[in-house]
């Protein structure tokens, strides 16, 4: 915090006698008792909030008093206090120089903490979203006396500058986004502010109150290359840090023997449709092959050998990650890291296609030629296909656009992918070619008290002709037996395509191109060896990433999307920190049981002495200097957003 005017260079140092704050703000309850024992007694019940929510008060189960409150713009409107004590706080309305402060005095001098979400994203079923579209923006959370506990979690994919913790235990998630430096409250109302950082451009909005929200982010990644931090001819002090998340946490306790390796550990789901069985694929991303995964019993979906259309996505069921199969008329739900039935339920007839964003899945229908939102819980629980709450009935393309079967979402967007057929070639103007059409899921609407209100919408974004080897591919929506462009899947922030069917075979070679969601640039290929041709493929995931709050177990899982400044503590143990950019420092006393995945790291500070059973993995653009125990793989790709597969939003 700044210094105040009474503490500033060249200020007189005169004594200022304590004070009590003022009864209005201290919100004394009764006559009976002390102004203190009224606000302790109310306080101790779950908490109490003045100042127009900026300022939160309680009193935890071991006598500690505890006071939250926003400086600057915002509001702590929906915070909790559960009865073991902990406390789950909701922000909003807040701006790039809000900061939420924490004080804490008597009993243990600390608190637990069970969860952080921006209210107007919780509150519109998007607590879980890895987007953070539609969230306002904050400069600092500074709790450094608060624990996070088991299976608790802190979502500000908004934007970020820096969180403070005492300590983190295991099977938690922090899931980050840099709050980018040139984002700055003093913006006019309605301007939108886009700034790019490693390839992908994050829109933030500002309004007549003051408040910047995250409207859009675009582009994709590119890792940040030879980063050298140049010194002032003027100055010989060092060079200023690099802008990025700062992170400072004391102790990370998460608890965790196996190290995940997590370019070998993705799963994807494919159909075979020579054997009518929905096979679980290991991917191996260093060596981009896949193989079955023989510890995953296949999936008999119908016989061997039919040419009915299988549609497959991963999705939320609540909290647990499930697999959803559709054949013709139902959908059947599967525990995605075990296998087991969980339901079905029926769906108009005709459904053929499937994909999932972060917070809502999606089924489509080619004859119809449109697409429906379903809450797959509603609908387990319904027997038949429900619409969450708030959404719109159905989506159509514009006209001379057809579905041609491929649907898939990728984590952190709200976007889902399709293939379609079109006229993308003006010069062949009565011939469809294969194509992507990106369709929105949901939109972030301006909130008359300010900020933006996230509304579940179906809406046209992009569309682009998808190439082989520079040239259009003929598709007709109507007669498609090579089944071209129908499997599609993703891993992680990538569209994963089975072949095209370009030469002649369809979909039998098993040749996965990984391509770029906008530019549809081809990164990589991954040969699938499966035993015969898949049809159809999921979103990928990480069944290794994942915890169990109950039993103590599980990483410290931290993802941040964009540059991290800093990592500094004491301990750390059980991390697992994947930085979708630059990874400038990393600073603790120890460092043991972890992974750390960047691109690039910069610095790793943590003695050697110090380090037991850590696996550091970076990109290899940096032509200065040692980091020491790094893993250097050139070929890194994005990997993530991540989250566990048992996903909560407490």
């Amino acid at each position: 915090m700044g210094l105040s005017p009474s503490n500033g260079p060249g200020m007189s140092k005169r004594k200022v006698r304590p004070m009590l704050e003022g009864l209005e703000d201290r919100w004394v309850l009764s006559t009976a008792s002390s102004g203190l024992s009224a606000v302790a007694d109310a306080a101790s019940a779950g908490g109490v909030f003045s100042k127009n929510f900026q300022t939160f008060r309680y009193r935890t189960p071991q006598g500690t008093n505890v006071l939250i409150q926003v400086v600057g713009k915002g509001s702590l409107e929906g915070t909790t206090v559960d009865s073991s004590g902990a406390l789950h706080l909701l922000f909003s309305k807040t701006n790039s120089y809000s900061k939420i402060m924490s004080s804490l005095h008597g009993g243990t001098g600390q608190a637990d903490l069970a969860s952080i979400y921006h209210r107007d994203l919780y509150v519109n079923g998007a607590g879980g979203s890895l987007s953070g579209i539609g969230g306002s923006v904050i400069k600092m959370i500074n709790l450094p006396s608060f624990n996070l506990i088991a299976g608790g979690r802190i979502n500000v994919t908004e934007g970020i500058n820096t969180l403070a913790l005492n300590s983190v235990g295991p099977a938690t998630q922090i899931q980050l986004r840099e709050l980018p430096s040139d984002v700055t409250a003093g913006a006019t109302s309605g301007t939108t502010t886009s700034t790019s950082t490693s390839g992908t451009s994050t829109n933030v909005v500002s309004d007549l109150f003051l408040v910047q929200s995250l409207a859009g982010i675009n582009g994709e990644f590119v890792s940040a290359g030879n980063i050298l931090l140049q010194s002032d001819p003027g100055s010989p002090s060092p060079p200023p840090a690099p802008p990025g998340v700062i992170l400072k946490i004391s102790h990370i306790n998460g608890n965790m023997t196996t190290l995940p390796d997590l370019q070998t550990d993705s799963r994807i789901f494919g159909y075979d449709s020579a054997t009518g069985q929905v096979l679980r694929f290991s991917l191996d991303l260093n060596q981009n092959t896949g193989a079955v995964d023989t510890s995953f019993a296949p999936i008999q979906v119908q016989a061997a050998g039919s040419t009915n259309p299988v549609a497959l996505s991963v999705g939320r069921n609540g909290s647990q990650l499930v697999l959803m199969v559709g054949t013709g008329s139902t959908i059947t739900v599967y525990n995605a890291t075990s296998g087991a039935l969980v339901g079905s339920f029926a769906t108009p007839a005709g459904m053929d296609m499937l994909g999932s964003t972060d917070t809502v899945s999606v089924m489509g229908n080619t004859q119809t030629n449109q697409l429906q939102m379903i809450d797959v819980a509603a609908s387990l629980a319904a027997g038949t296909a429900v619409l969450p709450a708030g959404s719109p009935s159905n989506y159509t393309p514009q006209a001379g656009v057809s579905f041609v079967g491929g649907l898939t979402g990728i984590p952190g967007s709200n976007q889902v992918y399709s293939t379609i057929a079109a006229t993308f070639n003006t010069l062949t103007p009565t011939v469809t070619q294969l194509g992507e059409l990106t369709v929105n899921t949901s939109a972030a609407i301006p909130n008359a008290s300010g900020g933006l209100t996230l509304r579940r919408v179906f809406s046209s974004a992009s569309q682009t002709a998808i190439k082989s080897g520079g040239s259009y591919v003929p598709v007709d929506p109507n007669n498609n037996p090579q089944d071209i462009g129908v499997s599609v899947g993703s891993i992680d922030a990538y569209l994963a395509s089975n072949s095209i069917g370009t030469n002649g075979s369809g979909q039998a070679t098993n040749t996965i191109r990984v391509l770029g969601p906008q530019s549809l640039n081809t990164y990589a290929t991954i040969a699938l060896n499966a035993p015969g041709p898949i049809t159809d493929l999921s979103e990928s995931f990480r069944p290794d990433i994942n915890g169990n709050a109950a039993a103590g177990t599980g990483p410290a899982l931290i993802d941040v999307q964009g540059n991290i400044q800093s990592l500094r503590g004491l301990t750390a143990n059980g991390l697992v920190l994947n930085d979708t950019g630059y990874l400038n420092l990393v600073r603790t006393g120890s460092l043991s049981n972890s992974v750390i995945v960047a691109q690039p790291i910069g610095h790793v500070k943590t003695p050697m002495s110090k380090r037991t059973n850590v696996s550091l993995v970076s990109t290899s653009n940096r032509d200065y200097g040692t980091r020491g125990g790094v893993t250097l793989n050139p070929n890194l790709r994005q990997i993530g957003p991540l989250s566990f597969t048992n996903d909560t939003t407490n």
